[in-house]
């Protein structure tokens, strides 16, 4: 007798109650590679953040801008690039991502910095900023820097034109850029196929013309 669906009759002796049956676990199948990569992220960013990162120089701009020049050790970047940063002095566990300014021929790198939020804030008084004072070298924080981490800028060396277009901060990366080119003619690299660069800046606000002393050459 089948009675499978006739759930009034389960219970009685020639109906017995259905056993269900589902699946075996296969989420785990899913999961295990993605989260064996998170891992490995994880220990990677941490051996990194161990690596002693130097302050070399700090210079406050205009419209609650700064900029962080730091030194460490093997450290080698291409233009357009960013790095994650923390600083324990502010917070342990807050990285924040910041494009490079700085050029591939600098003998250090470098980040400009605007001042939106707590972090950002206390960033600036932990070096300092807020001080007239000079701080020397011990006074300023520790900080842990991981990357950096490549973005399509780093294609414009393949092509004889070049358009640059940024809104607002999203000038920054260019900074980079134009200054690797500058170093490049300098130094009469035979090599460099670019000939030509068009930049097209959209400032949101005046204050985002400040970024244009970000070449400082």
């Amino acid at each position: 007798m089948n009675c499978t669906h006739d759930f009034k009759q389960w219970g009685n002796g020639t109906c017995p109650i259905p056993q269900f049956a589902g699946n075996p676990p296969m989420t785990w199948k899913w999961v295990v590679a993605p989260m064996a990569l998170y891992v490995i992220e994880r220990l990677i960013r941490f051996w990194r953040s161990q690596q002693k990162v130097v302050i070399t120089k700090v210079v406050t701009h205009p419209f609650k801008t700064y900029e962080l020049q730091m030194k460490m050790k093997g450290f080698k970047m291409e233009v357009g690039q960013y790095i994650f940063v923390q600083c324990p002095a502010v917070s342990n566990l807050e990285w924040h991502p910041f494009t490079l300014t700085s050029a591939p021929e600098e003998d250090f790198f470098s980040i400009h910095i605007r001042i939106v939020g707590d972090w950002t804030e206390g960033l600036f008084k932990a070096c300092g900023c807020d001080k007239t004072e000079t701080q020397e070298p011990w006074q300023l924080p520790r900080i842990s820097v991981d990357g950096p981490f490549g973005t399509a800028s780093e294609d414009v060396f393949s092509y004889e034109v070049a358009m640059l277009v940024g809104a607002g901060i999203g000038v920054t990366p260019f900074a980079s850029i134009l200054k690797s080119v500058w170093y490049k003619y300098c130094n009469n690299a035979s090599t460099l196929r670019l000939k030509k660069i068009f930049l097209l800046a959209l400032p949101v606000k005046h204050k985002h013309l400040s970024g244009c002393d970000l070449l400082n050459l």
